[in-house]
């Protein structure tokens, strides 16, 4: 959040009108996109372990485990579906 407010800042310091153009040409606003990117990435990311959390890993199905063109929940999953964390996805304090 931090990184993000700092970027936010090094924009506003390149508008002079305060307007959403002017945020969306400085040379800082890809930074802003990349940082609220990786935020948004780890939110989502934090939401679905909560969900998975209370429903239950039988739940969520490994995409791994799903036969294309079945929703993963008929005969065509012969095995127990398991929940599986990539390795490029942060838990949100890992932002701090």
């Amino acid at each position: 959040m931090r990184e993000l407010g700092a970027a936010l800042n090094a924009a506003a310091a390149e508008v002079p009108h305060d307007t959403d153009a002017e945020y969306l040409r400085t040379s800082a606003w890809p930074e802003v996109v990349t940082i609220a990117g990786r935020l948004a990435q780890v939110m989502v990311a934090n939401d679905l372990w909560e969900l998975a959390a209370l429903l239950g890993d039988a739940a969520v199905p490994d995409p791994c485990q799903i036969v294309r063109g079945t929703t993963g929940s008929g005969p065509a999953e012969t095995q127990a579906p398991r929940l599986h964390r990539h390795r490029s996805v942060r838990r949100f304090g890992d932002l701090a």
